[in-house]
């Protein structure tokens, strides 16, 4: 008989890490998990620009690329690039239909403005004559009538001619131009050989001469001007500038003109005054209202009406401007 085995053998418990601080040994670190070595070649002196290679065999591991993260105007222009850069047609398509209606508008408005410049547009035209009675003919064509003729014409924009003539005598010829904003037109001719003119002046009193010919004083009617040539009126009073104005050929049978003659540098002083304020003239020539401030007018004597509208009442009186000092005038109502 043999003898029975012995029991096998029951391995001691590893010591904790308690007792083998108490012992005074290291503890025990965790032994790492066997990884495949990687031999890797030596590389020879002069040779570094050379990639080594692995052994054959062994397992190559690819190390991890670094994770970056993109700046915030990369992420912005890479979302403006995925909204915009992707759809170009409608872009260009919008672009192109805004081009379009400008250009439709601004064709439009041109054609409109040729259109008007091209077509008739109605005008009133009015025109006498004297005497009365003359044939008119615009742009060759006669008006029904005779003068005075109102008549609505459709007329282009420019120069037009408007002949009037009576059945004796050469016709007045009126070369016009017409813009869009003539909408009426009046024309008064005078068919006669001559006419009266009448000349007043401010203030009154003033001499006047006819192409240097003396005439009286104003107010005046020089009768028979010729229509012939045009034609100078002159007034002169002492203390006053000269004033001159042309009579022309083209004017009605009865023609007016008035002449404001500017006092000289001499001047006096003038207070006129009232109880009340009143306007005040002076050879008819406005001088505002009665006030005790001295005022400066022409040396020498003149005639003051002195008018309040509101009592009816009116002073007209003969005055004396001295040519040093002042003179004041009161009128009592």
């Amino acid at each position: 008989l043999s003898a029975p085995p012995p029991p096998p053998a029951i391995p001691s418990p590893a010591p904790s890490v308690s007792e083998l601080a108490s012992r005074g040994a290291p503890s025990p670190s965790p032994s790492p998990s066997p990884s495949p070595q990687v031999e890797s070649p030596q590389v020879p002196v002069g040779a570094e620009s050379q990639t080594p290679l692995p052994a054959p065999g062994a397992a190559v591991v690819a190390a991890a690329a670094p994770v970056r993260r993109k700046p915030r105007w990369q992420v912005q222009a890479e979302v403006f690039r995925e909204q915009w850069l992707p759809r170009p047609v409608p872009l260009v398509g919008a672009i192109m239909a805004v081009v379009g209606i400008l250009g439709g508008v601004g064709l439009g408005v041109g054609l409109r403005v040729l259109m008007a410049g091209e077509s008739s547009t109605a005008r009133t035209l009015v025109i006498r004559s004297t005497p009365a009675g003359a044939t008119v003919t615009v742009d060759g064509e006669r008006l029904p009538g005779a003068t005075p003729v109102m008549v609505d014409l459709d007329l282009d924009d420019g120069p037009h001619t408007v002949k009037i003539a009576l059945a004796a005598g050469a016709p007045s010829v009126r070369n016009i131009r017409l813009t869009a904003q003539d909408r009426q037109l009046v024309i008064t001719e005078n068919l006669q050989s001559t006419g009266t003119v009448r000349v007043e002046t401010r203030p009154t009193g003033a001499r006047i001469l006819l192409d240097g010919r003396d005439v009286g004083l104003a107010p005046i009617s020089i009768p028979s001007v010729s229509t012939e040539r045009p034609h100078v009126i002159e007034a002169r009073r002492p203390g006053f500038k000269n004033a001159t104005t042309p009579v022309p050929v083209d004017r009605p049978a009865a023609f007016l003109t008035t002449l404001t003659l500017e006092p000289l540098g001499r001047s006096g002083g003038l207070v006129l005054d009232a109880p009340v304020i009143a306007d005040v003239e002076i050879d008819g020539v406005p001088f505002g209202v009665t006030s005790s401030t001295p005022r400066q007018w022409v040396p020498g004597k003149h005639v003051v009406v002195v008018r309040s509208p509101a009592l009816g009442i009116e002073r007209r009186s003969t005055i004396e401007v001295p040519e040093k000092g002042t003179a004041s005038y009161y009128f009592a109502f």
